[in-house]
């Protein structure tokens, strides 16, 4: 559920949203499970109904393969589902791009607010970035369903640090 008051989070929160990922890691066997943990960690950390991480392992020509996690429930979280089975098959960057410009999203380089009434829970938007680390390395792309936008938000610095553990882990 998300939270629009945006009450200070306690920190053991952080903590144990990384205890959780460093745990899923040592677990996971693919990709797309460390995007998973990922993706679920952002929501919680966001205070979002819910979320799409979308990783781009080997850079973003046509062809480079993605791991994407998702984690929420929203009347597009079926879509989330597609995205990540398609992904288990071998979803390329370029497939991500033309879902992402068939929604709306025609530049993954700057930041996108999708609106769209019915297909996106009452009171709530889509909030899609391209996410670059501490140190500016790419890290992925967000999109999260949220009714306020979680950039802006302090807890989305918590979620950037689970993210960079991410990254090393893929």
């Amino acid at each position: 559920m998300s939270d629009t008051v945006r009450r200070a989070r306690h920190e053991s929160t952080l903590r144990t949203e990384v205890s959780d990922v460093l745990g899923a890691f040592l677990d996971a066997v693919s990709a797309e499970e460390v995007a998973f943990s990922l993706a679920r960690s952002v929501c919680n950390l966001t205070r979002s109904r819910s979320v799409v991480y979308i990783a781009a392992l080997e850079g973003t020509s046509e062809s480079s393969p993605l791991a994407i996690g998702t984690f929420g429930s929203s009347t597009l979280f079926m879509d989330y589902e597609y995205w990540r089975a398609t992904a288990r098959e071998g979803m390329s960057f370029g497939a991500f791009r033309a879902v992402a410009e068939s929604f709306g999203w025609k530049d993954l380089e700057e930041e996108f607010i999708f609106e769209a009434g019915d297909q996106i829970g009452e009171g709530s938007k889509l909030y899609c970035r391209k996410i670059t680390g501490a140190f500016g390395l790419f890290q992925g792309y967000l999109c999260i369903e949220s009714s306020f936008n979680p950039f802006d938000y302090s807890g989305f610095d918590d979620a950037l640090f689970v993210m960079s553990i991410g990254g090393l882990r893929f």
